[in-house]
């Protein structure tokens, strides 16, 4: 998306990574509409299942060495061939793909920044806030204002990148929380609620 620009309908297939509802939750955040294929129908992902080939047989099957060692190094072997790809003339249209898709210039859409960019592909997720005022997310704990103590707030974050965890304020603000230090949340001290007595129901009653 960042370097080809925002597409106005992605057409994916009706597989469990283009079923779920933060691929939708990305989409609706962009402005572009998600479109699944029809179930069992295999002739409207032609074009798709032939990428894939093509993919498995120009470029899986001949990664340079040390290039599945880490998920970085295959992302940049598949980068540099997606570039040199794009680059060559196609046999159908007599162009090639870079040049095809420049044409379509006038169509295409950016996001305002790699903020925003990160703000759109956040994973998002609803917690309940505990006693100690921490949610859980990936099985890390992370500190949350004393004062939301028992409600359900709404968290984003990315997988996989450390610190990129953000709690959704009532006011529409963004908070970076911080994971929780345990030994500090254990002495921490925290006002218990006024335990008050309400004696006008108790009005009549000998």
């Amino acid at each position: 998306v960042a370097t080809h620009g925002i597409p106005s309908a992605p057409y994916v297939d009706n597989g469990a990574p283009h079923e779920n509802g933060q691929l939708a939750l990305i989409c609706g955040n962009l402005g572009c509409a998600l479109i699944h294929a029809p179930v069992r129908d295999g002739a409207s992902k032609g074009k798709i299942e032939r990428l894939n080939r093509t993919i498995r047989m120009q470029c899986l099957s001949c990664l340079p060495a040390g290039a599945c060692e880490t998920l970085e190094s295959l992302n940049d072997a598949l980068s540099a061939w997606v570039l040199a790809y794009n680059s060559r003339i196609h046999s159908a249209t007599r162009k090639a793909p870079s040049d095809s898709f420049a044409e379509d210039g006038a169509w295409l859409r950016y996001a305002d920044g790699g903020e925003a960019l990160d703000e759109a592909f956040r994973n998002r997720i609803t917690r309940k806030v505990a006693n100690d005022a921490t949610v859980r997310i990936d099985h890390v704990l992370y500190d949350v204002p004393m004062g939301m103590v028992g409600e359900k707030v709404e968290v984003r974050w990315t997988p996989g990148r450390e610190g990129d965890v953000w709690l959704c304020m009532p006011d529409g603000s963004r908070r970076r929380l911080a994971p929780t230090d345990k030994q500090a949340n254990a002495d921490a001290k925290r006002a218990k609620p006024a335990y008050t007595i309400d004696f006008g129901a108790a009005e009549g009653v000998e």
